[in-house]
């Protein structure tokens, strides 16, 4: 249970980067959230449901897309 509180804890935490003003820290935390979605099924799954994509495809503007 403990480590359920610590994962959590760090999604909530790399939530508001997302909306940062700085690319490179929405970048960032996008990648630290993939990663603890790759680590196992239960992280992927607390990912969706924390509705933390919303805020991720928020983040995808085309202020942040370079080509």
């Amino acid at each position: 249970m403990m480590q359920r509180d610590k994962d959590t804890g760090v999604m909530e935490l790399l939530r508001p980067l997302l909306l940062d003003t700085e690319p490179s820290v929405q970048q960032s935390a996008a990648m630290a959230l993939g990663r603890l979605a790759n680590y196992s099924e239960q992280l992927a799954e607390r990912v969706v449901t924390s509705e933390i994509l919303p805020q991720l495809v928020y983040s995808l503007s085309n202020d942040n897309v370079t080509t």
